[in-house]
């Protein structure tokens, strides 16, 4: 043979090699997120009125026969935003813009013929964690912009959790984004204010995580509707042991420099069913004084 030969075929196994090992890295990626994520779809909601208050009805998901009605939903109970150096209780005015500008990094928004938030009325213009995610009323989010850093606590509230029961066929949070051109990242809050590892959400089309929901949203702060799309999250992202206790999401956003965040719009959602109220010690309740648009629910045993 040829040297011309000898090197065809020396070229021809080195990329034969090359293929097989990147087949084998985007197989071990698609396994990872098997039972993990699961897109939405046959969305269904209800409102009166065309971006005003809505209400979740019901959804199915890819890959998963299990559904997600009223009767298997609940809220979240308490919380907590942190943007830079300020910081947000549930019930505590987080300022927003309102139709006015763009002067807030991280806000309350809402659908423009939604019920207005109760600060809206004085003169700082504001909303609550509260409003936005304690009640389930999709015309309500927390609009985000690019290049910040914040961190939202979303808890079940008075020591409620729910617990990882290795099944994996189906998810239990539902998250819910504006625009379909953005991510967060969610961890899992456990017992004494400890972190599970980090899972990353892609909302954005490309990615192929979310599904559209059967509406588009147009809010006080932008002048046109966008789509809304959605992401069911089975809790073994978060490489937990079966019987470990969740007592509530944290969800981040880094504003770093080419970052995939590019501001999420997070739709204000529901929290599913959890398990039974427990009594924690004191040392927990202290920890669960912390405070996403999400929906949950609690697996059949």
């Amino acid at each position: 043979m040829s040297l011309v030969g000898v090197v065809s075929v020396v070229w021809g196994i080195v990329m034969f090699s090359k293929n097989i090992a990147l087949i084998t890295v985007l197989a071990a990626a698609a396994a990872s997120q098997a039972g993990v994520t699961y897109a939405i779809k046959d969305f269904s909601s209800s409102a009166l009125v065309e971006n005003g208050d809505r209400t979740f009805v019901g959804t199915g998901f890819v890959g998963s026969s299990y559904t997600m009605d009223s009767s298997n939903t609940g809220f979240f109970g308490d919380g907590r935003l942190t943007i830079g150096s300020n910081s947000y209780g549930w019930n505590d005015s987080i300022p927003g813009d309102f139709g006015g500008g763009n002067d807030f990094a991280l806000n309350p928004d809402r659908g423009d013929y939604a019920t207005a938030y109760a600060g809206e009325s004085n003169g700082q213009k504001s909303g609550t964690l509260k409003e936005v995610f304690g009640q389930s009323n999709l015309g309500y989010l927390l609009d985000g912009e690019s290049d910040v850093t914040w961190d939202l606590d979303l808890m079940y509230g008075n020591g409620s959790y729910i617990e990882v029961d290795g099944n994996s066929t189906s998810p239990e949070l539902l998250m819910l984004e504006r625009g379909r051109n953005s991510a967060m990242n969610v961890q899992a809050i456990l017992a004494n204010g400890a972190l599970s590892n980090v899972f990353m959400l892609d909302f954005r089309s490309s990615a192929g995580q979310s599904g559209a929901a059967d509406y588009k949203l147009d809010t006080m702060e932008i002048g046109g509707e966008q789509q809304v799309g959605g992401i069911g999250l089975g809790l073994d992202a978060f490489g937990l042991q079966t019987g470990t206790r969740i007592y509530g999401y944290k969800f981040s956003v880094s504003g770093e420099a080419d970052n995939p965040f590019d501001g999420p719009d997070f739709i204000g959602f529901v929290a599913g069913k959890t398990a039974p109220t427990p009594v924690p010690e004191p040392a927990t309740m202290a920890v669960l004084g912390l405070g996403a648009a999400a929906l949950l629910r609690r697996r059949k045993k």
